[in-house]
């Protein structure tokens, strides 16, 4: 078979030399080889960004359970009814929003559950629990826009860059987010994964 790849100028068939067969091979081998390490680099990002995107909405529950009352601020806006005022306590009332906001936040972005843990946490300026990591929002966007493009335009078997430095930087996010929430509630978290039933079960 790839001894009919070639045609000369009569449109007569050419037999390939057995050095041109060999490139041809080699041509093929490699370019299935960066496809294939294209395509692991792509599912390797999409994995990891699915990972920490799970921790950090479990970080938002701990947050939850640790002292709801944290969560405040971020609902001074919210309007009750005067019925939900009358039939609920203010803790129930809280705990409602509180759940509505975790399920607002799992279908949002990577970037505003971070953001939410530090509105939480109120980390100082120069909290720095993870050496030779800095917090960086453009960061975050620039890896969640990769993790788009992989998954809604199709590019798996397309080479990328920086893909070990960018699973690095989202693996020291993790430490940093969960150092957030154990410095400031002063509690150790050895689950990533808190349900839903263990946040209102704390509010009963």
């Amino acid at each position: 078979m790839a001894q009919r790849l070639i045609v000369d100028k009569d449109g007569i068939h050419s037999p390939l030399s057995p050095e041109l067969q060999r490139i041809i091979s080699q041509g093929a081998t490699d370019t299935a080889l960066k496809n294939a390490e294209a395509a692991v680099d792509a599912a390797s990002l999409v994995f990891a960004h699915s990972i920490i995107d799970d921790c950090a909405l479990a970080y938002c529950r701990a947050c939850a359970l640790a002292k709801p009352e944290d969560w405040e601020p971020i609902f001074e806006k919210r309007t009750v009814t005067f019925r939900a005022l009358m039939s609920k306590g203010k803790d129930e009332i809280r705990m409602d929003m509180i759940e509505a906001r975790l399920r607002e936040l799992e279908r949002g972005p990577l970037l505003i559950k971070i953001k939410t843990l530090l509105s939480l946490c109120k980390p100082a300026k120069d909290y720095s629990p993870v050496g030779g990591y800095t917090f960086d929002e453009k960061r975050i966007e620039e890896i969640d826009s990769k993790r788009h493009r992989i998954i809604h335009e199709n590019t798996f078997g397309k080479a990328l860059t920086g893909v070990e430095q960018d699973l690095e930087y989202l693996q020291q996010t993790v430490h940093f987010m969960l150092a957030l929430v154990n410095h400031h509630y002063s509690v150790r978290i050895s689950e990533y994964r808190l349900r839903m039933s263990d946040l209102q079960s704390n509010a009963e």
